[in-house]
């Protein structure tokens, strides 16, 4: 998305939704430098070539995948990648990022974040937030799509 107007990323989405894409898949990399940029000095991915992933692409993912869901509602899923680690990650896709699905890597393969019962504590999380919220079921969240709804187990 990056240096692509609004238009023309909504033209994009469109052609391939014309075309026979039925699914929107959004925020996995990006080259952004002010991403790069914004990474620690120590960083070893600093001056990898190529794109970052992973916790630095956390919120331009999630504005990316915002703003596609604004343009194609529930006609298409959105299945957004990049930056999800916890279960407050899933819990925003979910509900503002407009996503139906989410796409996990980084987190699984970098030593600071995968551990051996990870999916299983982000899952554990995520569904002790939607009973905190009075949700039975993932398909409660179509009614948040789109919505800036804190995250119940936030730390205030």
């Amino acid at each position: 998305y990056a240096g692509i107007s609004k238009e023309k990323r909504e033209s994009l989405m469109q052609n391939g939704f014309d075309n026979g894409v039925n699914v929107a898949v959004l925020g996995n990399t990006s080259v952004d430098e002010a991403i790069r940029n914004g990474l620690n000095i120590k960083d070893l991915h600093r001056e990898e070539k190529g794109g970052i992933s992973g916790q630095p692409v956390r919120e331009k993912a999630l504005e990316n995948s915002h703003e596609a869901y604004m343009y194609i509602g529930d006609q298409h899923p959105i299945i957004m990648a990049g930056g999800i680690k916890t279960s407050e990650d899933v819990w925003n896709a979910f509900t503002y990022g407009g996503a139906s699905a989410v796409e996990m890597y980084t987190a699984f393969v970098r030593p600071n974040s995968s551990t051996p019962n990870f999916v299983y504590y982000l899952s554990r999380d995520l569904a002790k937030a939607m009973r905190m919220m009075g949700m039975k079921s993932m398909e409660d969240f179509k009614n948040l799509r789109g919505k800036r709804v804190r995250y119940p187990l936030a730390k205030r």
